[in-house]
């Protein structure tokens, strides 16, 4: 009888452990708040509505998951950061389900010249294991929507977007030109693993070019990958699409040539990549001629890539 009695304590202690926090809740009004309480096996529900914040998750086998339309925007930063609006960090078994994630926007750098400073992701994965549900991720100005290092990340029906990288502009006083940028990735993966279904991936568009002086122009920049990847790293995709960012436009710039499309997936040579039913498409050059498109896969796929659908841009 007193073995019984043990073994059902046991197991309510087991169910109590495993707590559902609302967002928002009394003493709950944010994100932050709830993983300040959240305890391993945990969930976090999130009503409907914007929110904005930084938010560390460090807890594991925690999900997070909104409940209706969820937006959670990072927070633009100073002159040298800005916070995406979840980073995740030493945490295995996390699951992200049915949010909206935006990066932080630009900080201004001071002085007269007002140069911006970099935008966030919409999420920053570093040394953890994370599945993401019916989600939707877009970076911060000329950000990646998803920035990971050694870690491995799934994707179930969810969209991530590079985001526009920036136009080159003449500041008021200081340098002649700041120069464009580059479109982020939709995802980019530094000694990390990707595995998705039924996901999409786009590069953001490169940012425009500009005149400068009769004897100078500054350059579009190139679109993002779709996906980015550095060794060791690998990509597995079934039913998902993958498309490199248009190229910048060649703007008011006299001189050169438009911006150059982004690759489908960019990665390095032996980049292990397994697919079934996926489309990688390469991006178109930006307007004012002279660009190329970007290739589907960069650099040409190796042995290990399989039967690849891969659709170039004119």
């Amino acid at each position: 009888m007193r073995h019984t009695w043990a073994i059902g304590l046991f197991m309510a202690a087991g169910l109590a452990a495993a707590a559902t926090i609302h967002v928002p809740d009394t003493g709950i009004s944010n994100l932050s708040d709830a993983l300040a309480i959240a305890q391993p096996g945990d969930t976090i529900l999130i009503a409907a509505g914007n929110y904005s914040g930084a938010a560390t998750v460090t807890v594991a086998n925690l999900t997070i998951e909104g409940q209706g339309d969820v937006l959670l925007a990072g927070v633009a930063g100073s002159c040298s950061s800005s916070l995406p609006p979840i980073h995740v960090e030493n945490a295995s078994g996390v699951v992200l389900r049915n949010l909206t994630l935006v990066g932080g926007g630009r900080g201004v750098c001071g002085g007269p010249s007002s140069i911006p400073g970099p935008a966030s992701s919409a999420l920053l994965v570093e040394n953890s294991g994370l599945t993401l549900d019916a989600c939707v991720l877009t970076g911060g100005p000329g950000s990646d929507a998803v920035h990971a290092t050694d870690s491995t990340i799934s994707f179930v029906d969810c969209t991530a977007t590079g985001n526009h990288g920036r136009d080159a502009f003449i500041p008021i006083i200081g340098p002649a030109f700041v120069p464009s940028q580059s479109g982020g990735a939709g995802v980019r993966l530094v000694s990390s693993h990707l595995d998705a279904f039924n996901s999409s991936f786009t590069g953001g568009k490169g940012g425009a070019g500009r005149f400068v002086s009769i004897l100078e122009s500054a350059m579009p920049s190139g679109g993002g990958p779709g996906i980015a990847a550095t060794d060791p790293g690998s990509v597995s995709l079934v039913d998902c699409e993958v498309t490199g960012g248009t190229g910048g436009d060649r703007g008011t710039a006299l001189y050169g040539a438009s911006g150059n499309g982004g690759c489908g997936v960019a990665g390095y040579m032996g980049l292990p990549v397994t697919q079934e039913s996926s489309i990688i498409v390469g991006g178109a050059a930006g307007e004012g001629g002279g660009g190329s498109a970007g290739e589907p896969i960069c650099p040409a796929p190796s042995s290990n890539v399989g039967d690849w659908l891969v659709l170039g841009r004119e």
